[in-house]
């Protein structure tokens, strides 16, 4: 069972490990699938629950975004290039990526539920900050009231991605922020 974020037990159940796994594996076996697919259009690193699964997406999609070929020797020269592969398992670890996929040509529909999971993250992240605003004390009802619209406006924003040619996914930085919400460096962005 592949490692999972510290704080996986903040959020069970939303994330599939086997998802992430044949995307990736999908991208190995059939590269063109990627853009055939719009696999780009629809999932950015920061979508992957599991943080190695975001490090090989990224070495992915910086080798795509390079005009380089996509095939295991690449990608984990990549990875071993941004420092992250023995990280990922190593070698052995990145080949059994495409040992267990369903059917490479299906990247579309494992991309779309990597998506859906990460907004539902987004989901429950807002609704979490909501109900702490709610509770907090020092913030008026007016300002609990003003931080939740801005909440709801963030998932009704995130909730466009569900039009999957439209979602655009940018990372984020740490803002420091208490009116950003942001869950593990993740921004969705519909693009108009």
């Amino acid at each position: 069972m592949p490692a999972v974020d510290k704080n996986s037990e903040q959020r069970p159940g939303l994330f599939n490990a086997e998802v992430e796994q044949d995307l990736i594996g999908s991208i190995l076996i059939s590269p063109i699938q990627y853009k055939i697919s719009r696999c780009n259009e629809i999932v950015c690193p920061g979508d992957f629950y599991i943080e190695r699964h975001r490090w090989i997406w990224q070495a992915i999609k910086t080798l795509i975004d390079s005009d380089q070929a996509v095939d295991f020797v690449t990608v984990c020269n990549e990875l071993d290039r941004q420092g992250k592969l023995s990280e990922c398992g190593g070698e052995s670890a990145i080949s059994k990526f495409t040992v267990n996929v369903a059917n490479s040509t299906h990247a579309r529909t494992y991309a779309e539920i990597i998506a859906d999971y990460a907004l539902r993250r987004v989901l429950l992240a807002n609704a979490t900050q909501m109900a702490a605003n709610a509770t907090n004390l020092k913030l008026s009802p007016a300002e609990a009231i003003t931080r939740g619209k801005e909440a709801i406006a963030t998932i009704e924003k995130a909730n466009v991605a569900h039009d999957f040619p439209l979602h655009h996914c940018s990372e984020a930085y740490n803002l420091d922020d208490p009116e950003v919400w942001l869950v593990e460096n993740l921004i969705l962005e519909a693009t108009l």
